[in-house]
């Protein structure tokens, strides 16, 4: 559970970037302007804040294993997130 401070909040509402979808279309990941990399569960109406990072240049889940997150950074870096059954 990430704790937000108030104080920092910005007044400008944060836009997503890009998004993409799992195979199912029940998820999908997107990055805000903030660079906060998040996942929403069309079903359980619920979002994750998996992390907060650069922009990333790629991003997609993997087709056979829909748990599985690869988000490929600026310095040339690929970061797996496993999803579980979240």
């Amino acid at each position: 559970m990430n704790i937000v401070d108030l104080k920092n909040l910005t007044k400008e509402p944060n836009r997503g970037l890009e998004v993409t979808f799992n195979d199912n279309g029940d998820s999908f990941a997107c990055v805000d302007s903030n660079g906060h990399l998040l996942v929403f569960y069309l079903q359980k109406n619920r979002f994750v804040n998996i992390c907060k990072t650069v922009n990333p240049t790629a991003y997609c889940f993997t087709e056979k294993n829909q748990g599985l997150l690869f988000v490929a950074l600026p310095n040339k870096n690929i970061n797996v997130y496993n999803l579980g059954t979240n």
